[in-house]
């Protein structure tokens, strides 16, 4: 599969569309670690999606998808969060779901049990709200203007 930035708009809106349908496949089957595997992923994409709008808006540079996945899902968050972004509330959920994920990760042989189909939904709920979020972002964030009055914070900034 080629990378996501080779991709067409409407390229990339399939593969979310697959994406779902991936998800939802794997929780009507009860492949509820495969599912949950998938929504983190859709999770993770929206918030770099987010992310690299935002960064763009607030410093006036076009950053890259290496610079979003070496930033950090929480730092992420953090710089999303203090420009206005994403509300206190997500932040803070969204990052619980991150710990929860690691520490469900780092020893799935062992927790093979602890992904349940509530587990997997919970994390779609989380990108309808991210992709909600998303698609309003944009317009929000043009209306601040925070490229031309210097009021956005940068990641450096928010460290």
């Amino acid at each position: 599969m080629p990378r996501k930035d080779s991709l067409s708009p409407q390229e990339q809106r399939a593969n979310f569309a697959k994406a779902f349908d991936t998800f939802q496949h794997y929780l009507n089957t009860e492949n509820y670690l495969a599912a949950y595997v998938v929504a983190f992923s859709i999770l993770e994409d929206r918030i770099n999606a987010m992310y690299l709008t935002c960064y763009q808006l607030v410093t006036g540079h076009t950053g890259t998808a290496e610079d979003a996945v070496r930033l950090g899902f929480g730092n992420k968050l953090k710089f999303l969060h203090a420009n206005g972004v994403i509300a206190t509330e997500d932040r803070e959920s969204w990052s619980n779901l991150a710990n929860d994920r690691n520490s469900k990760f780092h020893a799935a042989m062992w927790r093979l049990d602890e992904f349940q189909k509530e587990h997997a939904q919970a994390v779609i709920e989380c990108v309808r709200k991210a992709d909600g979020v998303r698609r309003m972002q944009k317009s929000q964030l043009l209306s601040r203007r925070s490229v031309e009055n210097g009021t956005g914070q940068t990641p450096e900034q928010i460290a």
